[in-house]
This record gives structure tokens, sequence and C-alpha cells, in this order.
């Protein structure tokens, strides 16, 4: 199994102004380097500019903050972590309604005991009706430590390979509650999940 670094993120759904979110604003407040990239989506129309800046990205939407990171290492994950809760404590005022910490990986050779958990009841009688199942799903909504949800999700695609979802998820009305999810967690829920993986479906980093 391989990490699929684009899924490695922190998403902060509410309502921000990306407008805020200019080079002399980031830099001093969330990064000490002088020189930052700005990537620009064309389109039908200009979206908001993508920061990328000691190892990391981030994105300003109208409707969340998104964080990412070029290289799935503890070291970036922590990274993104403070970068995060610095915002947020630069924002305080900013709507929040949620906290979302995500992983993807990737299994290119997946078992046949874990193949065989995507052999629904239904394949057959598909085939029989002329459909042929291009992908099957599973999707698992958990909760754990009481107020916190971990939605997983594993897909098996017709090229065989096995792909591998994790958001763990905390709704939040404040900065307060977004940074209490956030602080010293992300590391923590990363080798948490990789845990659950190996222990319940034998997928393992390689």
């Amino acid at each position: 199994m391989t990490p699929q670094v684009d899924s490695w993120t922190i998403v902060l759904p509410g309502s921000w102004n990306p407008v805020i979110f200019r080079p002399s604003w980031v830099i001093g407040r969330l990064t000490q380097t002088q020189e930052i990239g700005v990537e620009l989506a064309f389109g039908d129309r200009l979206g908001p500019a993508r920061f990328r800046f000691d190892d990391v990205h981030l994105r300003a939407d109208p409707g969340r903050l998104v964080l990412g990171i070029d290289t799935p290492s503890d070291a970036s994950l922590a990274r993104i972590e403070g970068i995060a809760i610095q915002t947020l404590q630069h924002l305080p005022h900013t709507p929040i309604r949620g906290a979302g910490i995500n992983f993807g990986f990737l299994e290119r050779d997946p078992s046949a005991e874990l193949v065989e958990l995507f052999q629904f009841t239904d394949t057959n009688p598909l085939a029989d009706a002329g459909f042929i199942v291009q992908t099957s799903s599973l999707k698992r909504n958990l909760r754990f430590d009481e107020d916190r949800q971990l939605n997983l999700g594993l897909e098996l695609r017709s090229d065989g390979t096995l792909s591998v979802d994790v958001n763990f998820h905390k709704e939040v009305s404040d900065s307060e509650g977004a940074i209490a999810h956030l602080e010293n967690r992300v590391v923590e829920l990363k080798n948490r999940i990789l845990a659950l993986l190996a222990d319940t479906y034998e997928l393992v980093l390689t």
C-alpha cells in the first residue's frame, strides 16, 4: 500500500475570505520563508490562488481552507497542523463548521481475502441483466473518542487496484473547537489509521 499524497490534507469548512490570503499576509504569519510560490487556476473564471512554501500548499476557497503536503512525512503533517492552527488564531472570527484530517492510500495488489469483501450478492444478477460492475465500494462511518468521526472508504477498481480514503472529521462551531481537533493529533491519527488498516484489512505501507 502506498500513500496518495494529494489526499493527505487538512480541510476547514467555513466562510473564508480568499482576499485575505496574499503573499504579504502569509509571509511572517504562516511562514518565515520570504519567497512563496503562487499558482492560479484558469477556467471560466479565475479561481483562488494556491500558495506553496515549506513543502506544503494552502488554498483558501470561500467555503473552505485546504492545506496539503508535497511529501508524505510526519514532519510535513506537523507543519500543516501548525499552519492550520496559526491561521485559525490569526482569524479567530472566521465562521467554522468543521475540521477534517484526510489521508489516501492505494493498494495495487489486494489480497484474495480483501477482494472477497467486494463480492456482493447482486453482482451476478447485474451481469445477467447486462450490467458489468466497474467499481465496488465499501463505506464505514465510525465514531470514536466520544465525539469524533472516521469516514472510511474502500473502492475496488476495474483495474484490480484498491483505493482507501480516510476522513477524520469533527463538527465544530468556532476556531477554538477546530484547534482542539487538530492540535497534536494529525500525526497521531495517521498512525492510528495505519494500525487500523493493518489489523483489520492487513494493509501496510510499503
